[in-house]
């Protein structure tokens, strides 16, 4: 099956305003398949990034794709926008058709608005999901086991991001839900990787998790986002209970997998924070990533405070529900 169709039966349930068009899915795979050979000849010299490659991870709905608008609007950074992603087997295309006609354009982003991770300009940064799962097959679960991992073709992955870097002339940064599980594999594939962990309070993220779910599928009882390894467990069990246990499976395996990264090749930022200081924790950002020998150019405006979406938003009945299950799986040993 190819990888442009949904990775999960729950997903073709998505409502009118959210659905695929099947016929620019079945067009845009039938131009980027036309374009492998001009992309397997400029791939030719390419062999693996040569500056700092950033990632963002974080559970969904952490704020890392507010963050990725913010780093892509203050420095001078490579990353797949939403005209790039168009062309996910050939993004040394992307990358060029993003330099000649985006990159003297002036960005329109003033609000740093996403609708569940989708951005509404050309210029504007994109997940890259088709990018992602091309390398990285997802079937029923979004975890990978090292016998799946082993057969990544890490060669055509380094050549591809050496391309980007090479025609974008900047290091690149990417945020993708598709990276939450892969921290161990891109460590031990990257020369030098940099990850930015975005933290958000546990509830907020279920709540808008919870929330998510009705907006796409018209009801909480749809699994929507990353399914970790627990997902066959946690789809047992009652909505609230499925929600706070994928904000737990996802922020430990992340946690987890952060661990065995080295504390310069790494950061956290919390969503509250970046809410009220957006300019103090990119500074933190620019000055980490400059002990990698990196130091990031300024393009962007300082930047003011963001309006923090921190604010319940079910009733009292099913809010209290929704602790109760985040605080039984807080303690969940599953994980």
């Amino acid at each position: 099956m190819s990888h442009l169709h949904y990775g999960d039966p729950e997903e073709r349930k998505r409502k009118d305003e959210f659905a695929k068009d099947q016929n620019s899915e079945y067009f845009m795979e039938r131009l980027n398949k036309f374009l492998l050979p001009l992309e397997d000849e400029m791939l030719r010299d390419c062999k693996a990034p040569k500056l700092p490659v950033t990632f963002i991870v974080g559970a969904p709905r952490c704020g890392g794709t507010v963050l990725m608008q913010l780093a892509v609007n203050t420095f001078a950074l490579g990353y797949p926008s939403n005209l790039l992603a168009r062309f996910f087997m050939a993004p040394s295309i992307g990358a060029w058709l993003q330099r000649m006609i985006l990159n003297r354009a002036p960005s329109r982003t003033k609000e740093f608005n996403s609708s569940y991770g989708a951005t509404f300009f050309p210029e504007e940064p994109h997940e890259f999901g088709y990018f992602w799962t091309s390398h990285f097959p997802v079937e029923s679960i979004h975890y990978f086991t090292p016998q799946q991992l082993a057969n990544i073709d890490k060669s055509r992955l380094l050549k591809e991001l050496a391309s980007m870097e090479k025609i974008l002339s900047k290091c690149l940064i990417f945020k993708s839900l598709n990276l939450d599980f892969l921290i161990t594999f891109l460590v031990n594939c990257i020369p030098t990787p940099f990850f930015i962990h975005v933290r958000r309070d546990p509830y907020f993220l279920a709540e808008s998790i919870y929330l998510a779910r009705i907006a796409r599928y018209g009801t909480p009882d749809a699994w929507w986002s990353l399914r970790p390894k627990q997902y066959m467990a946690l789809k047992k069990l009652d909505n609230y209970r499925q929600v706070a246990g994928q904000v737990w499976a996802i922020k430990t395996e992340i946690e987890r997998q952060l661990k065995k990264v080295s504390g310069s090749n790494k950061m956290i930022i919390n969503y509250e924070d970046l809410c009220r200081d957006p300019e103090g924790e990119l500074s933190r950002y620019c000055e980490k990533i400059s002990f990698l020998d990196l130091p990031l150019e300024r393009i962007g405006p300082l930047l003011k405070p963001l309006e923090e979406s921190n604010t319940v938003k079910l009733d009292n009945d099913e809010s209290q529900k929704l602790r109760a299950a985040l605080e039984e799986m807080e303690t969940e040993k599953m994980w």
